[in-house]
């Protein structure tokens, strides 16, 4: 009988770590249809409309504009502030960067799926599963030009997060 319950206890345990660890490591599931609802950090979104003002709200004082000329021959204006950067294109927001867990008003800057900067890579892999393309220290996801991308010190941790489409 003790065999058989330990048995028993084996397989729901067996169980338990498929399903907590494994299963969610390929979960990576961003793709075109999805990427609006997975691209954004804190309550900065992709396709918003650019607002200096909210924007400042979440990261921190405006430092500068920087304009570039896209590869379809747009202007695109990066805005860089204390706690990251937001990349705009007609007035709509196209990708932001954030390089600090928080807003200066103390709220949580984190992806849809509460990844946070700080957090060790791990946590990553668990709401998000393997990347479409990683190296050390960068784990991308999305696929076609929609990115959605943890930046990692060598330690594992998150350094930066990043949504941007590549190619504007």
């Amino acid at each position: 009988m003790k065999t058989k319950r330990a048995s028993v206890c084996t397989f729901i345990l067996i169980l338990f770590f498929i399903f907590t660890i494994i299963v969610p490591v390929y979960a990576n599931d961003i793709d075109n249809s999805n990427y609006i609802q997975n691209a954004s950090i804190g309550n900065i979104t992709f396709d918003d409309d650019f607002d200096l003002d909210t924007i400042s709200e979440v990261l921190g004082p405006f430092d500068s504009v920087e304009k570039t000329i896209t590869d379809t021959g747009f202007i695109e204006k990066t805005y860089y502030f204390e706690r990251g950067t937001v990349h705009v294109l007609f007035d709509k927001v196209v990708g932001a960067t954030v390089i600090f867990p928080a807003s200066p008003t103390g709220e949580t800057l984190s992806t849809p799926r509460g990844v946070t900067v700080g957090q060790y890579k791990t946590q990553v892999l668990k709401a998000y599963g393997r990347p479409a393309y990683g190296q050390s220290d960068i784990y991308f996801y999305g696929e076609g030009p929609y990115k959605l991308c943890f930046h990692l010190n060598k330690s594992g941790y998150v350094k930066a997060i990043s949504y941007f489409v590549d190619g504007l």
